[in-house]
């Protein structure tokens, strides 16, 4: 079977185009995930950058910031935690877990306040 003249290019334009839709559908679904769950908006905001969830063991390799559970035992007891880490977040930290500076987050205060929630319930 041959295609008509024009049925070969717009054959394969219309290949592109679903191959196009479909990594943009993927792309859609992958950024719904990360707005929309905590851990898809740490892994977005690049938090595990300076951050990560377990405390370090000795002999492995450390980051700036505090890991996530031991946020969550510091402040988890305390009232106004939740407020004060979004505050924390959108504002920056200076250096309540050492020498190390956290610079302001761009980030919705919605988004850090599921991010924060978050961290305060691991146990």
């Amino acid at each position: 079977m041959t295609l008509p003249r024009f049925g070969a290019a717009s054959f394969l334009l219309g290949i592109g185009l679903q191959g196009t839709l479909a990594a943009a559908m993927a792309l859609a679904s992958l950024s719904a995930w990360a707005v929309s769950t905590p851990q898809g908006l740490i892994a977005g905001r690049d938090c595990l950058s300076c951050h990560r969830v377990e405390p370090f063991r000795p002999g492995e390799a450390r980051t700036l910031g505090p890991a996530f559970r031991l946020v969550a035992q510091r402040y988890r007891a305390q009232n106004g935690a939740e407020e004060r880490l979004v505050r924390k977040i959108l504002s920056g930290g200076n250096g309540q877990w050492g020498k190390d500076n956290m610079p302001p987050q761009i980030l919705t205060e919605e988004e850090a306040r599921t991010i924060v929630r978050w961290v305060l319930q691991l146990k």
